[in-house]
Order: C-alpha cells, then sequence, then structure tokens
C-alpha cells in the first residue's frame, strides 16, 4: 500500500471522531471506501463512546 494521508481519533466527552487528513484529494469511490473503513475502525476502537463521527479535514 501507499500512504495517502494521516488520521487520528479526537475524543471528547461520550463522542468519538475519527479526523482523515489526505496528502492529495481522493476519488470519489476512494473517499467512500475511505469513509467505510474510518466506520469499521470507530466501531472497535470507538465502542464505548455514543456517537462516532468520520470527518475529512
Amino acid at each position: 500500500g501507499k500512504v495517502a494521508g494521516r488520521w487520528r481519533l479526537v475524543r471528547a466527552k461520550k463522542a468519538v471522531t475519527l479526523e482523515i487528513e489526505p496528502f492529495a484529494p481522493f476519488a470519489a469511490p476512494d473517499r467512500k471506501q475511505v469513509l467505510a473503513e474510518g466506520e469499521a475502525l470507530l466501531a472497535f476502537a470507538g465502542a464505548d463512546a455514543e456517537e462516532r463521527n468520520v470527518r475529512f479535514v
């Protein structure tokens, strides 16, 4: 694989947000796949959070 960006988890009270910072804009199909992978990551890493969000920055 190639590195196409970086990410971090941000926790605030009962919410967790996955912030994704791409190094270049994603094509629409790639963005959709990254979003799906991010949601899967949050289901695992943010299982205790009441609210889970994915945000591109």
